[in-house]
This record gives structure tokens, C-alpha cells and sequence, in this order.
């Protein structure tokens, strides 16, 4: 993506109240699922490709990264290399950035390096359901929703092409155990997303918003048939070490 179509997007997106709300329902979620509060600023994360929607926007508290230098990111990072990182966080974000970065299972090692006893992975991904078996495949040009794909296939070259929104499901659901292996590291939570009314008419970062404000608002928190219906889902990994429980 140029500067200029990331700046454009970018002013797209702050200047929509609505577009908005559904980021920050996002990374509330996120941050409750990684048994954090909202309401406090004694934890402290990092976001791993903060895109143009950083949760630094509403939790300030949360660093931004990118693997390119961008108007939003802090630092500029490889997910597959979190050596230089310095400080420490009580968890690690990526929000529509996991099914972008080349090699997912060296990523989720690096982040275990660098997080506490009881630190937390936070994942925000499409969802496994039938509505996005619907949608993905047709959203993005430059991406694909291929849930038969095998998880060689997952290491992308390029950070915004070729990359499969089904990679959560296929490393977390379908493949978990073979994934997972000799990681220490081990799934905590699944939880689907409610919002996925609210998103469509919204319009996402991309597309044009359908509805008002207090339409959207009032779906936000509508849970209807989740596990059918959801768009997206946050995935919760922590240590699982030797020893423990």
C-alpha cells in the first residue's frame, strides 16, 4: 500500500464516528478476553500490524507496531523477529494481522519470549462460520478464504498479498495439535465476535457505511447465532509450560 492510499484510508476512518465504534468494540473485547481492564492503565501491550486502526486510538496504553514505518505505527517490527523489543507487556494484540504475517508459528514463539508467566496472545481474525465461508473469498482481491489449505501454504512472502483469512482456522481449529506442538503454548479462549451486524452495515475500513449510527449501535451487541453468523473471532493463547496445572 502507498502513502497516500494508507493516508486516505486512514482519514477515512477517523473522520467516521462509525467506523470507529466498531474498532474500539474490537479491541474492548480483545483486551476483556485477555483478562485485562478496560478501565485501568496498569497492564500494558503492544500491537503487532497495527494497519490504520491501532488500539492506541482507545487504549493508550497499547504501543503500535508495523512491519513498515506508518502515520500510526511506534515502531517498526518484524512479527517474526520481536528481538529488539524492549519493555514488558502483559499481552500481545494482532488485530487482522495474523493470516498477513509469513511465518505464524515462529511469531507465536517470539511473542512467548517476550510475555510473563501470565501474559496472553490476543487474536482478532475472520471467524469459521458459514456466513464468512460466504463472504471472505469475494471481500479482497489481493486474499483468499481457503479452508482446505494446508498449513505449509500459510508462509506468505509478501506482507499484503496471497495472504488466507481461513489461517485461524485452519492453525487453531483444524490443525491445532500439529501447530501447537512443542510451543508450550496452548489455546485459552474462542470467542466470537457479536458485532457482525453492526460491521457489515458499517462498512468495515473498506466499503461505504449502510446505516446511521444508532442502527448500528443498537446491533452491536446482538449476539445471533454466533458461531453461524460471526465475521470475526478472538483467539486467546497463554503459556502452557512444563509442570503447570
Amino acid at each position: 500500500m502507498s502513502t497516500r492510499d494508507f493516508k486516505a484510508l486512514r482519514d477515512k476512518y477517523i473522520k467516521s464516528k462509525i467506523k470507529r465504534s466498531q474498532f474500539y468494540h474490537f479491541h474492548r473485547e480483545m483486551i476483556t478476553a485477555g483478562g485485562l481492564d478496560v478501565g485501568k492503565d496498569d497492564w500494558k501491550g503492544i500491537e503487532i500490524g497495527c494497519g490504520i486502526t491501532p488500539m492506541k486510538d482507545n487504549f493508550p496504553n497499547i504501543i503500535a507496531s508495523d512491519i513498515l514505518d506508518s502515520l500510526c505505527s511506534d515502531l517498526v517490527i518484524d512479527a517474526t523477529d520481536l528481538s529488539s523489543l524492549s519493555g514488558n507487556f502483559n499481552a500481545i494484540f494482532a488485530v487482522n494481522s495474523f493470516h498477513h504475517i509469513s511465518n505464524k508459528r515462529e511469531f507465536l514463539l517470539q511473542c512467548k519470549n517476550k510475555l510473563p508467566a501470565d501474559g496472553k496472545i490476543v487474536i482478532l481474525e475472520p471467524a469459521d462460520t458459514f456466513l464468512s465461508q460466504v463472504l471472505y473469498p469475494y471481500l479482497f482481491k489481493a486474499e483468499s478464504y481457503s479452508k482446505a489449505a494446508s498449513l505449509d501454504s500459510l508462509k506468505t512472502e509478501d506482507p499484503e498479498i496471497g495472504a488466507n483469512q481461513a489461517a485461524s482456522y485452519i492453525c487453531f481449529k483444524r490443525d491445532s495439535k500439529e501447530f501447537l506442538r512443542n510451543t508450550n503454548l496452548k489455546i485459552k479462549t474462542v470467542k466470537y465476535c457479536s458485532n457482525w451486524i453492526s460491521f457489515i452495515l458499517s462498512g468495515g475500513t473498506n466499503f461505504p457505511t449502510l446505516a446511521p449510527l444508532n442502527i448500528i449501535k443498537y446491533f452491536e451487541d446482538k449476539s445471533i447465532m454466533p458461531k453461524l453468523l460471526s465475521l470475526h473471532w478472538i483467539v486467546v493463547l497463554e503459556k502452557d509450560e512444563p509442570g503447570e496445572g
